[in-house]
């Protein structure tokens, strides 16, 4: 079905990056330290955790980025400037942390300030652009988280960002740019092209609350049109499970099992980075309710590698909602561009083989039947019959002819696949 899918999307599969710092051309999947150890961050934890990912299949499922968070680094430079580990936390530095990755197919992912210090008082890039890319690129780190603390007054991110871009493109190393701007200056309209970016956060740091996830989604929603391949909106990472980071004493075992499917799914279909932070370090399969870092069904909702194949399509293109039952949301326009939120909800994109993903979701507090029409989320059928398929439960539903509804729990997404039929 790729003949009916906009010329100019098919022409963005293949069209190389210009000025691009990563060749990758789909959304980063990993692991962030900051939900599970914040400012405790250390060596042996990265290791254990790294070990943790690889032995449970999270590597083979695509999560191959490491990203270290704030307080890796010293409070101070070195006397010739250069930025450094903290040699109590990080005895063995990071050359050897991401030799140490690279063996098990991993990549290591460093987190700096486009400041004069981190959020956490570590110095920050501001003005030693150039000697951190170098740095960063000896050192063999595939990833740079950016942030946006601690700079002085008037610091425009149109400009501060681009001085690390160009950094680090110079360095002539594949590493991801991953700007953390929090939105403030609307990054989606200029980070791809200015700053050199593949990804841009677009909010505030979320909670692992459903109300948190689900209010960063839909800041994030709103610039769907700027996603393509290689440049992505990133509405912040993947928080699940029991947290032992600086959350845990306000959080703790925050969300349910339909709660994490739907916070999954809308990322999944958002082509958002997938960066986990879970302890996947410590052993969950002893642990009982209240004691758990994380249920089994996180890795398995995490590893379904059908909602990955969504998120990691070549196409890129971002799902958004196209109907609700919110006051304006009765949409029939399949060119819409914005329709207003409600308590049901469905959400489209199409894929690059001519398929459809659509998330239906229900937020209000009863089960609810949503309903999706292919004359509104999958037009290019031409009221062809379509094939749902069931992602979560890896099923067919069976052939449609012109809608199909699904009953979906409270705070919960139901993620289907609709294949046009000849």
């Amino acid at each position: 079905m790729l003949d009916t899918l906009p010329v100019v999307l098919l022409t963005l599969i293949a069209a190389p990056l210009s000025g691009a710092l990563s060749s990758r051309r789909t959304p980063v999947m990993g692991w962030s330290s900051w939900s599970v150890y914040s400012c405790n961050v250390h060596e042996d934890g990265i290791k254990a955790q790294a070990d943790a990912i690889v032995a449970l299949g999270l590597r083979d499922a695509g999560y191959t980025f490491i990203d270290i968070d704030d307080c890796w680094m010293a409070y101070n430079r070195s006397a010739d400037g250069i930025q450094q580990a903290n040699a109590s936390l990080f005895p063995s530095g990071m050359k050897s942390l991401a030799a140490y990755l690279h063996d098990r197919g991993l990549k290591l992912g460093l987190y700096s300030d486009a400041g004069t210090a981190t959020c956490q008082g570590r110095a920050g890039s501001l003005g030693f652009e150039q000697i951190d890319a170098h740095t960063y690129a000896e050192w063999g780190v595939d990833l740079l988280k950016y942030d946006t603390c601690n700079q002085p007054a008037g610091t425009d991110p149109k400009v501060v960002y681009p001085l690390m871009g160009r950094a680090l493109n110079a360095t002539g190393r594949d590493i991801w740019y991953m700007m953390c701007e929090w939105g403030r200056a609307d990054p989606a309209e200029w980070a791809g092209s200015l700053a050199l970016a593949n990804s841009w956060r677009t909010g505030d740091d979320l909670m692992p609350l459903f109300p948190s996830f689900a209010e960063v989604a839909e800041g994030n929603a709103r610039w769907w049109q700027h996603a393509s391949p290689g440049r992505y909106n990133d509405p912040d990472t993947l928080a699940m499970g029991i947290l032992f980071g600086q959350e845990a004493p306000l959080m703790g075992n925050t969300l349910t099992y339909s709660e994490s499917r739907l916070y999954f799914g809308l990322w999944v279909v958002m082509k958002a980075p997938l960066v986990l932070s879970v302890d996947f370090a410590r052993d969950a399969a002893a642990a009982q309710p209240g004691c758990s870092a994380w249920p089994r069904w996180i890795l398995d909702l995490v590893t379904n590698r059908e909602a990955i194949a969504i998120n990691q399509d070549a196409l890129s293109a971002q799902a958004h909602r196209l109907w609700s039952d919110g006051p304006g949301g009765n949409n029939t326009n399949a060119s819409a561009v914005f329709v207003p939120a409600g308590r049901l909800e469905v959400w489209s994109g199409p894929l690059s083989n001519g398929d459809v993903a659509i998330l239906l979701i229900n937020k209000g507090e009863t089960l609810a039947t949503v309903n999706a029409t292919f004359g509104l989320h999958a037009p290019q059928c031409g009221g062809h019959q379509m094939v749902v398929r069931d992602v979560w439960g890896q099923r067919s539903y069976g052939a449609y002819n012109v809608s199909f509804g699904l009953k979906v729990a409270p705070h919960d997404g139901e993620l289907v696949r609709c294949s046009c039929v000849s």
